[in-house]
C-alpha cells in the first residue's frame, strides 16, 4: 500500500470511512482481557444554568465502517443550527485493508466548551 493519505476525495481515492457511531460520554473503560470497550455516563443532553459551559474531561467513542486505505482523520463537534465548528482534534492517521471489518476510534480527556444552548453533531472528518 502507498505511503500517502487519502481523505476519501483526490485521485484514486477510495470511499471514505462511514461513522457508524459517534458517542460522547464522561468515560471510556477497555477491558484488559477481551478488548471491549465500556462506554460510562453516556451524554445525550447537557442542562446548565447558563452558557458558555466548559464540559470537562469528557470521552468521545467512534466506529468507523468500509474504510479502505489511509486516512488523516479528525473528530469535529458542530453546532446544527448554523454548522459552525466549535472543537476539532486531531487523530492522527487510520490506515485500514479491510472494508468489513470496522475501527474504532477512542479520545480521552476532552475539554468541551459549548458556546450556547442548541443542538451539536459530533462527527469523524
Amino acid at each position: 500500500m502507498a505511503d500517502t493519505i487519502d481523505s476519501g476525495t483526490g485521485p484514486g481515492a477510495t470511499q471514505p470511512p462511514r461513522a457508524v457511531a459517534m458517542l460522547v460520554c464522561e468515560r471510556i473503560i477497555r477491558n484488559a482481557l477481551n478488548g471491549r470497550a465500556s462506554l460510562i455516563e453516556l451524554l445525550e443532553e447537557v442542562v446548565a444554568p447558563g452558557f458558555p459551559i466548559r464540559l470537562v474531561a469528557v470521552s468521545v467513542y467512534g466506529r468507523l465502517s468500509d474504510a479502505v486505505g489511509l486516512y488523516s482523520l479528525t473528530v469535529d463537534v458542530v453546532r446544527r443550527d448554523d454548522f459552525a465548528q466549535i472543537f476539532t482534534v486531531n487523530l492522527g492517521r487510520l490506515e485500514a485493508t479491510d472494508p468489513l471489518e470496522d475501527a474504532e476510534i477512542v479520545v480521552h480527556d476532552v475539554a468541551l466548551e459549548l458556546p450556547s444552548p442548541g443542538f451539536y453533531d459530533v462527527a469523524c472528518g
